[in-house]
This record gives C-alpha cells, sequence and structure tokens, in this order.
C-alpha cells in the first residue's frame, strides 16, 4: 500500500492485496512482525548496562518481562536482543586492540603506576599483551611468597591463551597479580611474559610458585625466576598416573595402593619419604615399574616432604588458578573482544578489593576494646534468653506430665471411639477459623553421601566393583562367564541358522 498526503488529507495511491497480510487477532504476536521487531532507544541503554555486566539475552528477556509486567507485553521477542547485543559486539570487534590501547592511555591518566605492554609480529599483529594495574603492584611487595600460574582458553574471539598471575592475601583470598595474553604458549612467550611481570613488579621475584607439568612453562620459570621453589600440580600428576598403566596395576594390588597413599601424605622430610619408599618397593616387588620410577624421578616437584620448609598456604594444586579461570569464564563471553575482558577482568579486580576491605574492617573492629565489650554484653544477653527457654521448656514438660496423669487413657479412647469424625470435623473448623497458620518445620540437609561425595583427585584411586551382567557375580567379567559359555555348548548349529 502507497499513501500519499494531499493537504490536510492521506490518500490512498496504490494497493496490492496479494502483499497484504490478514490482520493479526493477537496482540501479543505483533512483535514477531518485522516491521515491529524495534526496541525503543531508552531500552537500549538499559540493554547496554545489562549487557556489561555480562547477562545473557534470556536473563535480560526474563527483566524486561517483569518491568512490562508480562512476557507477552514486550515489544520484542528474545532474538531480537540477542541480535542487538551482537551488533554491539561487532563494532567493538573492529578497532579492537586501537581502542584497547587508548583505554589503557585513559587509565594511565588516572592511574599514573598502570602497566602494559605488548609485542608484534611481524604484520604489526599484536602477538603478546600484558598488563598490571597500579594498587596491585604496591599490594605484590607483600604478597609476593606464592604465586599461582595456569593458561586458560575460551576467554577471547582470537582463541589467545590468557594467563593469569594469582596470588594470596593475608586473608587467604585468592588475588589478581597481573594478566596476559599470547600468541600461542611456546618457551620464547612464556618468558616475554615473566620478563615484563618482573618489570612491572620492580624486579622483585616470587619466592614461590604452582603451575601444572607443562615443560614450555618449566622452562620459562628456570630461565626467568632461577631462585623461585616451583612445584608442580599434584593434582595432574595424580591423574596422569591415574590414566597411565599404573592406574590398572594398582587397583589390582590394594595394599600396594595404601600404601602408596600413605607415603605421600605422611612424610615430614625427604629422607623418611625416600627410606619408606624403599622399603614400599622392596616388599612388593615392583623395582621393575617405570611408572612408580617416573614418579620418584619427579618427587622433589610434588611430594608435600619436600615443601615442608616452603611457603604453599594450603596449596597442593593449581586449583586457585583453575578456580580463577572458572570465574573469568562466567564473568566474559567466550567470543568477547580483549576490551570486553579487560573491563570485565576490572570488574573482577574490584569485586576483589572490596572483599579484602570487608574482611580488613571486620579484623579491625574484632580488634578493638570497645568491641568486646559490646560482644560481652550481648553474650550476657544471649545467656540469659537461653536461661530463660530452658525454662520455659521444663514448665511445658511438666504441665503436659501432669495432664498425661489426670485424664485416664480408657477416656481418651472412648471419645474417639464414640465419634471418629468429630475430631476431624474440629481440625477443619480450626483450620478454616485460624488465620495464624505457621510454615512446617524446615529440615537441615545433611548433604550427599559419603560414598558419592566428589574425591579430592590427589591419590590413587581403588579399583571399581564391577559385576557380570549375565549371572551378577563379581568374580568374572561377561566375557568369561560360566553360564553364556554353557549355553554356547549347548546350542546346535543348526539354530544358528534359523
Amino acid at each position: 500500500m502507497r499513501v500519499k498526503r494531499k493537504g490536510s488529507i492521506w490518500e490512498v495511491t496504490q494497493f496490492i492485496e496479494e502483499h497484504t497480510h490478514e490482520t493479526i487477532k493477537k496482540l501479543g504476536l505483533k512483535k514477531y512482525l518485522r516491521s515491529h521487531k524495534k526496541i525503543p532507544k531508552e531500552e537500549k541503554k538499559f540493554i547496554d548496562l545489562l549487557d556489561s555486566v555480562n547477562l545473557s539475552a534470556g536473563r535480560i528477556m526474563d527483566i524486561m518481562s517483569e518491568l512490562y509486567g508480562t512476557g507477552k507485553a514486550v515489544p520484542y521477542d528474545t532474538k531480537t536482543i540477542s541480535n542487538y547485543m551482537a551488533s554491539i559486539d561487532e563494532k567493538q570487534n573492529v578497532k579492537d586492540i586501537p581502542e584497547l590501547l587508548s583505554y589503557f592511555e585513559e587509565l594511565k591518566k588516572e592511574d599514573p603506576n598502570f602497566f602494559y605492554k605488548y609485542k608484534l609480529d611481524s604484520e604489526d599483529r599484536v602477538e603478546n599483551i600484558c598488563w598490571v594495574d597500579g594498587p596491585t603492584r604496591e599490594v605484590y611487595k607483600n604478597y609476593n611468597d606464592c604465586i599461582s600460574f595456569d593458561t586458560t582458553y575460551m576467554t577471547n574471539a582470537y582463541k589467545m591463551p590468557c594467563a593469569p598471575i594469582i596470588g594470596i592475601n593475608r586473608y587467604g583470598q585468592t588475588i589478581q597479580l597481573g594478566c596476559g595474553f599470547l600468541r600461542n604458549e611456546k618457551i620464547s612467550n612464556f618468558v616475554w611474559l615473566f620478563e615484563q611481570f618482573l618489570d612491572a613488579m620492580d624486579g622483585l621475584h616470587p619466592l614461590n610458585i604452582i603451575t601444572d607439568q607443562d615443560a614450555a612453562i618449566t622452562t620459562a620459570i628456570q630461565e626467568m625466576f632461577p631462585n623461585s621453589c616451583h612445584r608442580n600440580c599434584r593434582w595432574h600428576i595424580m591423574q596422569n598416573a591415574q590414566g597411565s598403566p599404573l592406574g590398572p596395576f594398582m587397583a589390582k594390588h590394594e595394599e600396594l595402593r595404601r600404601e602408596f597413599n600413605e607415603i605421600v601424605d605422611y612424610n615430614l622430610t625427604p629422607v623418611e619419604f625416600e627410606n619408606r619408599w624403599g622399603e614400599m618397593i622392596e616388599r612388593h616387588g615392583v623395582s621393575d615399574n617405570t611408572d612408580l620410577a617416573y614418579l620418584y624421578e619427579i618427587r622433589a616437584k610434588f611430594v608435600p616432604a619436600y615443601f615442608m620448609d616452603r611457603f604453599f598456604p594450603f596449596l597442593q594444586t593449581t586449583a586457585r588458578s583453575e578456580g580463577f579461570n572458572a570465574v573469568l569464564k562466567r564473568y566474559v563471553d567466550p567470543n568477547a573482544s580483549l576490551l570486553r575482558f579487560f573491563k570485565q577482568y576490572m570488574k573482577l579486580q574490584e569485586r576483589i578489593d572490596i572483599t579484602e576491605d570487608s574482611h580488613e574492617f571486620v579484623v579491625n573492629a574484632c580488634a578493638s576494646e570497645k568491641t568486646d565489650e559490646v560482644a560481652r554484653k550481648h553474650m550476657r544477653a544471649m545467656e540469659a534468653e537461653f536461661a530463660a527457654m530452658k525454662k520455659q521448656a521444663a514448665n511445658a514438660l511438666k504441665r503436659k506430665k501432669k495432664q498425661k496423669e489426670t485424664v485416664p487413657p480408657c477416656a481418651e479412647h472412648a471419645e474417639t471411639t464414640e465419634n471418629p469424625s468429630s475430631s476431624i470435623v474440629g481440625a477443619e473448623h480450626n483450620m478454616h477459623v485460624n488465620k495464624k497458620a505457621r510454615d512446617p518445620p524446615l529440615t537441615v540437609t545433611k548433604g550427599r553421601p559419603e560414598e558419592k561425595r566428589k574425591k579430592s583427585g590427589l591419590h590413587l584411586k581403588p579399583a571399581k566393583p564391577t559385576k557380570c551382567t549375565i549371572c551378577g557375580s563379581s568374580l568374572h567379567n561377561p566375557r568369561d562367564c560360566p553360564s553364556k559359555i554353557a549355553m554356547k555348548e549347548k546350542t546346535p548349529i543348526i539354530q544358528l541358522f534359523q
């Protein structure tokens, strides 16, 4: 249909019936028409705000449904929101690195101690990039005792490995000490990252480092941090051992498996560990086992006895780094630009700072004399309240006992047998009249049963009990089942062709 204005009147100049659809009967269906799939300008700004905190299109649609009162009243659908969010990401990805570097320069004006470096390849493309904010550079002077380092993927549109450097503060919290993106996991890239880290931290080396068994990381640490104590993640070592031929071998030798786990766990000195290891090898006759020999060669990298004089607070694995990587993936979309990743990284840094400030406030508040006096006052009030509750419960128990003694049990039985429906009618009447009905009592959950709880993964696991699917016996598998063999012998050859 074509409409033209003539003076104060609109005149239809052309109408093609084949191009016109039938009138929509439900008002809620108009948002599915292409002509009506539009997001108002004010709501776009609100969606931009929700998108900046990494909410999905589905969650944003739920929020808009609450604002409109119902999802049917929202003039657009989830797909429209998703397309709009994708258009925002496309704009950011066009000039990602220039915008990121200009954003770094703006931060340096606000925080002169903000540090960043990047490396270009032969085509002037960013090969490596890293940054450390100003407050972290000051904090590192107090928390260089132990750092955890690991790389993770799927946090940016370029699929570059993300390499966050994680530390621990005095409250046992995970803190960010810097972050970088590398083109690949080659030794030269890790060396470059550690060089920039030392430059940002004024040459102060970390005292202790825990990583996985990556050979490139190990070589780079030996080159850049020669005086630091390097420890490997015990969980990864045990998982590799479990997947090797050593796992099934240990499953068949339960006593050897238990003794192996005890020797790794319960030794205070390297000499004690090596003596008990030699006794175990001799007792079980496994001196020719190459997998056990390999674990003995790398014992100084994961056995706790070799780190008793080092500061690894509650650490035997890279769980700090892996947990932080999981948090990053929750904050950042896998296809996000580096600029978006950095903004989310700084929001996470702000959240860590707020948590540390709250702990510091509680510690300082609890240390004052005035706080101790207030705590003692509340304790006295609670003790008086508990005493009154005990006295009240004892009096109620005494009253119940007296009522049972005064009313004979035969009389109660007679009342219920004469009119059995009276109690039901009375209950219904009370339920109708009583307007102070309370919730059912809450039950405290005991958690998952012990046999179903997730194991730590720091030990070699026992063999899983297997049963024959034919006869149910645990002494053999279905292939060697006597019942199956007997059935094959009894089956005539003619029946096979039938």
